[in-house]
């Protein structure tokens, strides 16, 4: 047995011949205090709690309160019920859209790379029907909505790119829509209404 090193009895771990560090027990005036309960009721909600951030978008309504981690997104979207036809909206520059990813590439295109897609999902489709597999149900267009206009519904976004849309008869009917989306967020998701804040 080295000499440097004495043996352990039972009640001991031999832990304080290492080097790992031992922490301190700790000192009953901080266990016993009253000082983070003090500082809690001094401010009971935390820094930019009464504070509300808005975002308006294009696409989507960011409203959050400054001291959320991550904000309640809505779609900019407003949908009325009319009994008159619904007029087409006026074409201007808009942003290129992608293709609908559901609709069948045409195999007749300029680009070399989307007829070899064509060539490939017509020879996967011909090889399913030869094998009577059938094909995959997509699920999410069970939750698909029916045309808008069709049923009498005017959908409008109230923004358009970095102005107001142009298809409004008025500017006080795209801040109203605005207003609207803003007023029932602030109801559903923050239980805030003109009520409460006068």
């Amino acid at each position: 047995m080295p000499r440097g090193i004495p043996n352990a009895r039972r009640d001991e771990t031999g832990m304080k011949y290492t080097t790992f560090h031992v922490p301190l027990p700790p000192n009953p005036k901080y266990s016993s205090s009253t000082y983070s309960s003090q500082k809690r009721r001094r401010s009971d909600q935390p820094r930019g709690h009464q504070t509300l951030v808005i975002h308006p978008g294009t696409q989507n309504f960011r409203i959050g309160r400054a001291s959320d981690l991550s904000p309640v997104v809505i779609p900019a979207i407003v949908a009325r019920k009319t009994s008159a036809p619904v007029p087409r909206p006026t074409a201007r520059c808009r942003v290129p859209r992608p293709a609908d990813p559901n609709e069948p590439i045409s195999p007749n295109t300029a680009d070399p790379t989307l007829s070899a897609i064509a060539a490939i999902q017509n020879t996967l489709y011909s090889y399913m029907s030869y094998l009577n597999i059938p094909g995959d149900p997509n699920a999410a267009r069970v939750q698909y909505l029916a045309d808008p206009p069709a049923s009498g519904y005017s959908v409008k976004q109230p923004i358009h790119g970095v102005n107001f849309n142009a298809d409004y008869p008025s500017l006080q009917a795209v801040l109203a829509d605005i207003d609207l989306i803003i007023r029932e967020t602030l109801r559903t998701s923050f239980d805030i209404t003109r009520a409460t804040t006068m």
